[in-house]
């Protein structure tokens, strides 16, 4: 882990307010590819603690695990900076890559925006793939 990874969400914000003070294009470009790396390091954070236990914590906020109706799929929202997401255990049952990797026995976690209600991201064993915007 990563010192950066440990700011938590006073440090992002620091981060940045330092960003957008900043003049210089690639030097800009640098700060926000560290943001990018912490937000990983955040949704790896979420999906082990989801799929391994009763809470999850992010910065100093814990939400509750819940299962879903008849798959019994683990599920959690949590708060990433000012967005509200919601991660949930991949259902094996699916036909999709996803699904295949967690028939196979890996921990895949999708993560899914509440607000645009789309699917932003998914974590296989602390590997975070985000999908296109």
């Amino acid at each position: 882990m990563t010192r950066l990874s440990r700011l938590g969400s006073r440090g992002l914000a620091i981060l940045l307010t330092i960003c957008s003070i900043g003049k210089t294009a690639g030097w800009t470009a640098n700060v926000l590819s560290l943001v990018k790396m912490l937000d990983h390091a955040t949704l790896n954070l979420v999906a082990e603690q989801m799929m391994s236990g009763r809470d999850v914590t992010v910065a100093g906020r814990t939400s509750r695990v819940f299962r879903t109706g008849a798959q019994r799929l683990r599920t959690v929202r949590f708060l990433l900076g000012e967005k509200e997401y919601q991660a949930i255990e991949q259902n094996p049952e699916k036909p999709s890559r996803w699904g295949k990797l967690a028939r196979e026995g890996r921990r895949v976690v999708q993560v899914r925006d509440l607000t645009s209600q789309k699917y932003v991201a998914a974590v296989v064993d602390g590997k975070v793939t985000e999908y296109s915007r």
